[in-house]
């Protein structure tokens, strides 16, 4: 069902499965279910649900033989890194970290690929180009192309944000045939999105905005909850070609589903920049009400406070403390 794009069959058939290892006793197996419907339920932007969904997994196998833990508490941590609580999702890995390390749970470590995740939605962008590939090559022998695919586009991502645009671009059409294959819709729209990247590396932004809708497009289609990153970036774009009434709509459009997430604050500050940079009077009461948070020193800080403090950081005009 998940292949095949039908994500809330998928879902009932996760909690069927759950309940059914529950009943007789295939703790593992619901652990492994539990993680997999609570990030399922996170690529439909749904944190709340998957916090749910992990936090009765924990309650179900703490009270069992510790080895079943890392796993749970590594998808819990996940979770509240995605919710845009990077600070303590890092505690708790170090937690799951200390768990995995005792004697009683030595053969379970906690899942690299959630790390690598939480590594990306915290910024930390060297580890996850150096930990992605890895992660993802690891998962492909194993036989996982799910979690491969899962994980592999943050490290394209990362190369790209870490000025590596060629070095991205090379891994992008393998990845997308893994994820076209088994149908990852995700990752496809990420990948996507990867190559709108390239092609403004390369300075063709005729280019890049054609391959920007083409990734709003697809993601609208199925149903890709993180699909209004999208629009922030075409919301630049239109900023970019001097129409500040479109910029305005998208950034307006990826404020409510960005909602309480690791990017959360950045399209209000990319709405205030867009203001403060055209000379705009909104923009003084923009940044007299933000909502949105800014990097906190001696933790670690979402990708959401970073970038919000780089459209922050701004020529002020007039008007604009």
């Amino acid at each position: 069902m998940r292949s095949l794009g039908r994500a809330d069959e998928a879902v009932a058939a996760y909690i069927r499965s759950i309940e059914l290892f529950e009943s007789i006793g295939q703790f593992e197996r619901l652990a492994e279910a539990s993680i997999a419907l609570s990030y399922l339920q996170a690529w439909q932007l749904d944190a709340e649900s998957a916090a749910r969904t992990m936090e009765k997994a924990h309650r179900t196998v703490k009270a069992r033989p510790p080895q079943f833990l890392p796993h749970v508490l590594s998808m819990l941590a996940a979770i509240t890194s995605a919710a845009g609580d990077p600070a303590t999702a890092e505690r708790m890995f170090e937690d799951t970290r200390s768990l995995a390390s005792s004697e009683s749970s030595a053969s379970i470590e906690p899942l690299p690929i959630l790390e690598a995740i939480h590594d990306y939605q915290s910024f930390q962008l060297e580890k996850v180009r150096s930990a992605s590939p890895l992660v993802a090559r690891a998962c492909i022998e194993n036989g996982d192309a799910w979690n491969a695919c899962s994980v592999e586009f943050y490290g394209i991502w990362a190369e790209m944000y870490c000025g590596r645009p060629e070095a991205g671009a090379a891994a992008l059409a393998e990845g997308l045939s893994r994820a076209e294959r088994i149908g990852h819709y995700g990752a496809i729209w990420a990948l996507k999105i990867a190559s709108s990247f390239a092609s403004a590396a390369r300075g063709d932004l005729i280019r890049f905005h054609e391959e920007r809708i083409d990734a709003w497009n697809f993601g609208a289609s199925h149903d890709v909850g993180w699909n209004f990153a999208t629009s922030l970036q075409r919301g630049h774009f239109a900023l970019w070609s001097g129409n500040l009434a479109e910029a305005e709509s998208w950034y307006k459009h990826g404020s409510t589903p960005e909602g309480k997430s690791y990017p959360s604050g950045l399209a209000e500050a990319s709405l205030f920049s867009a203001w403060a940079e055209v000379g705009d009077s909104r923009a003084a009461d923009a940044w007299s009400d933000r909502r949105w948070t800014l990097p906190v020193l001696g933790q670690l800080n979402s990708l959401g406070a970073w970038t919000s403090l780089e459209r922050s950081v701004i020529d002020w005009h007039e008007g604009v403390p």
